[in-house]
C-alpha cells in the first residue's frame, strides 16, 4: 500500500515537473521568435523577459512542491552538480572582478533557464512526460514560427537596423521542435510530425540560419541508419529508411543544382533567404566567428591556467565566445577546461551505454542539438542544450538499473 502511494507521488510530480520544464521551453521560445518579427514585442522586451522570469520561476516552485517526500533527497550527481556551479560563479567572482559587471546579464538566463532547468530535470523518475509534452508543443512552436516568418518577410527583421529577414534566434527555437517531430516520425510513424517538422525546415531555410541544419541532419542521418541496421525494423518500414538513405545520398550529389533551383525560385517571388544564398555562393562563410575565435585565444593566452572567468569573454572582447568548447576553456582556463570537457565527454558515453529505449532515444536528440554545432555555438552560460544534456546523463546515472530494466518508463 505504501510502495503504491510512492508510485502515485513520482507520477504525479514526474508530470508537473516535465509540463513544468517544457512549458518554459515553449514560452521562452515563443517570445524570442516574436520579438524577431514584431515591434511593439521588441520594445517591451526586457518587460516580457522579467514577467516570464516570473512566470517560469512560479511554475517550477509549484512543480517542485509536488515532490512531497523527495524535495530533499539528491542523488550524489546532482549535489555534484549544483557544488560545480556554485564554485565555478563564487571562484569566477573572486578571481575575475573585472568580469563582474557581466553577471546581471548571464544569471539573467542562466538562472532559470540552464541552472533550475537541469535542477528540475534531475529530479524525474521518468521521461516519457518529457516526450509527451515537447512532442506538443513543437506543434505550437511551428505554427508561432510561421506567424513570424510572415511577419519577418513583410516588414524585415525587427531586431536590426538594416532590412533583413533573417534571424538566428528563430532557427534556434524552430531546431528543437523540428528534431522532437522528427522523434515522433520516426518512433511512432506519425506523417503530421513530418509535415510539421518539414514546415519547421522550410522556415529555417526562409528566415534562419544554416547552424541549425547541421543538428537536424545529423539526427536525420543517425536515425535513418539505425533503422535500416536495426534487426527489430520491420521489412516493410526497412525499406522506407532505404528510401530515406537513397533521397539523402541523391540530395548530397545534387546539393548545388538543388540549392541554385532554391534560391532563383525564391528570387523570382522577391524573397530573399540568407541561407539558402549562403549555401549556393559560399558555404563554408563563417559570419565572423573565426575573427572572435582568433581575438578570444589571443587574450586567452595571456591567463592560460586562471582563464578568463564567467563574462571574461564579453568583458575582454565585447562578444561571446560563438563555440562551446572555446566557452569552457576562456572560463577555466586550458587545464581546468579540459579537464571539465573530458569529464562530460566521459559522462555522456556512460549514459549511453546505460540506457535503453525512450531515455536514450531522448539522449540522442540533445547530443545531436549539442555536438554537431559546438564549434559555431551552444555557450555554455548563453544556451539551454548542454544544459538540458548534463541533465538527462545525470538522470541516467544516477538511476542506472532503470534506465536498463524500464527503458520505456524512464
Amino acid at each position: 500500500m505504501q510502495k503504491q502511494a510512492v508510485l502515485s507521488e513520482n507520477v504525479a510530480s514526474d508530470r508537473w515537473i516535465s509540463l513544468a520544464v517544457c512549458f518554459q521551453v515553449l514560452l521562452i521560445g515563443a517570445k524570442n521568435m516574436l520579438v524577431q518579427a514584431f515591434e511593439a514585442l521588441y520594445l517591451q522586451n526586457n518587460l516580457l523577459n522579467a514577467i516570464l522570469f516570473v512566470i517560469v520561476g512560479l511554475t517550477y516552485v509549484l512543480a517542485y512542491m509536488t515532490l512531497g517526500s523527495r524535495m530533499i533527497s539528491f542523488s550524489p550527481l546532482s549535489l555534484a552538480f549544483v557544488a560545480f556551479v556554485v564554485i565555478s560563479f563564487a571562484a569566477s567572482a573572486l578571481i575575475h572582478p573585472y568580469a563582474l559587471p557581466q553577471y546581471g546579464e548571464v544569471l539573467g538566463y542562466f538562472l532559470p533557464f540552464c541552472f533550475l532547468t537541469v535542477f528540475m530535470i534531475t529530479r524525474l523518475t521518468t521521461l516519457k512526460w518529457i516526450a509527451y509534452y515537447m512532442e506538443r508543443f513543437s506543434y505550437l512552436i511551428i505554427a508561432v514560427a510561421w506567424v513570424c516568418v510572415i511577419g519577418i518577410l513583410n516588414t524585415g527583421h525587427i531586431t536590426t537596423s538594416d532590412w533583413s529577414t533573417y534571424s538566428m534566434s528563430l532557427s534556434n527555437v524552430i531546431m528543437v521542435a523540428v528534431i522532437w517531430l522528427l522523434y515522433s516520425y520516426f518512433e511512432n510513424h506519425k506523417l503530421l510530425a513530418l509535415v510539421g517538422a518539414a514546415l519547421g525546415i522550410l522556415a529555417i531555410l526562409l528566415c534562419g540560419s544554416r547552424n541549425p541544419l547541421l543538428a537536424i541532419v545529423a539526427y536525420v542521418v543517425v536515425k535513418t541508419v539505425t533503422k535500416v541496421a536495426s534487426s527489430k525494423t520491420p521489412n516493410r518500414e526497412r525499406w522506407t529508411y532505404v528510401l530515406w538513405s537513397a533521397l539523402l545520398i541523391l540530395f548530397f550529389l545534387l546539393f548545388e543544382p538543388i540549392i541554385e533551383l532554391a534560391h532563383i525560385v525564391l528570387s523570382a517571388l522577391g524573397i530573399y533567404s540568407r541561407s539558402i544564398g549562403l549555401l549556393d555562393t559560399n558555404l563554408f562563410f563563417d559570419s565572423g566567428r573565426s575573427v572572435i575565435h582568433a581575438d578570444l585565444l589571443a587574450v586567452l593566452n595571456q591567463s592560460p591556467i586562471l582563464g578568463l572567468g564567467i563574462g571574461g569573454d564579453m568583458a575582454s572582447i565585447g562578444w561571446p565566445a560563438h563555440n562551446f568548447y572555446l566557452s569552457v576553456l576562456s572560463i577555466y582556463g586550458y587545464l581546468a577546461g579540459t579537464a571539465i570537457l573530458i569529464t562530460f565527454a566521459v559522462l555522456l558515453v556512460k549514459a549511453f551505454c546505460r540506457s535503453r529505449g525512450r531515455i536514450r532515444e531522448i539522449l540522442l536528440i540533445y547530443t545531436c542539438l549539442f555536438l554537431p554545432r559546438n564549434f559555431t555555438g551552444n555557450d555554455i552560460l548563453r544556451s539551454d542544450i548542454p544544459w538540458w544534456l548534463l541533465g538527462l546523463v545525470i538522470v541516467i546515472l544516477s538511476n542506472p538499473e532503470k534506465a536498463v530494466a524500464e527503458p520505456e518508463l524512464l
